[in-house]
């Protein structure tokens, strides 16, 4: 998020966007910069963790956020998160990932030799350790038809089970549109580092406190997976609570 070049930001460590101009000198850009990693939870559509820092680190942000799921919980990944870091974590804190996994020298050789079979699904041992077993899926791209790798500690889901499951995670872009849209977090009136992170986390609360009123109002649908799209109108409960903080409270005595 870009942050006024005012105040302490600058003083707090905060820096600019780094940049590289044609001539090759490096440089950033004159507004600085703060970095969040919000563990998003896709079926209620609420910010659950957040970390906030002077650099963009996504594994350092992973790992603390990680520290705060439910046992059993389920984190879905992208390829940037894709690292034994994140998924060490996952088997301390006794929590599933479900992660898509990336080419490279870094990916463990069990998934080299599964991404070159032709088997659909496999499972190996991470690190030789009887207590964690990671299971692979291959799923071929709807549009790009080109074949994509998944690993998860999830044990018993099937081939569409897994591709259902991923394909949730677009949520997540869902939630950072209606931050920048709905709620601008980058429209700062502080110019402090602790009056940025005063607006930022309330933001995040009234967000929540509206995504919680909409899940309720919705028509549960037994299969969290399914396909069927029925949604409260988010910007119009965001606007009720603009209007009158305690209409949606009807339950509530105000002391």
């Amino acid at each position: 998020m870009t942050l006024p070049n005012a105040g302490d930001l600058r003083e707090m460590g905060y820096k600019g966007r780094r940049l590289r101009t044609d001539s090759g000198a490096a440089g950033e850009t004159y507004y600085p910069h703060m970095y969040t990693v919000q563990t998003y939870d896709v079926l209620s559509r609420t910010t659950k963790a957040v970390y906030v820092s002077i650099e963009n680190h996504e594994t350092n942000g992973a790992l603390e956020n990680i520290k705060k799921l439910e046992t059993k919980s389920v984190t879905l990944y992208d390829r940037g998160f894709c690292n034994s870091k994140v998924i060490k974590a996952h088997f301390k804190n006794r929590s599933h990932f479900f992660i898509r996994f990336k080419t490279g020298k870094s990916i463990p050789p069990e998934v080299k030799e599964f991404w070159l079979s032709k088997k659909t699904r496999d499972s190996f041992l991470y690190n030789n350790d009887p207590d964690q077993r990671i299971y692979l899926f291959k799923i071929k791209h709807r549009k790009k038809k080109e074949m994509h790798v998944y690993a998860t500690s999830m044990k018993g889901i099937d081939l569409s089970e897994a591709e259902e499951l991923y394909r949730l995670r677009w949520e997540v872009e869902n939630g950072f549109r209606d931050q920048v849209n709905n709620l601008p977090l980058e429209q700062w009136h502080s110019k402090t580092e602790n009056g940025v992170l005063q607006e930022l986390y309330v933001r995040l609360w009234i967000m929540n406190y509206a995504r919680i009123q909409q899940f309720l109002s919705e028509k549960r649908v037994k299969n969290p997976l399914s396909r069927i799209y029925k949604r409260s109108n988010f910007k119009l409960i965001l606007d009720f609570i603009a209007m009158d903080p305690y209409y949606m409270m009807p339950q509530f005595e105000i002391f």
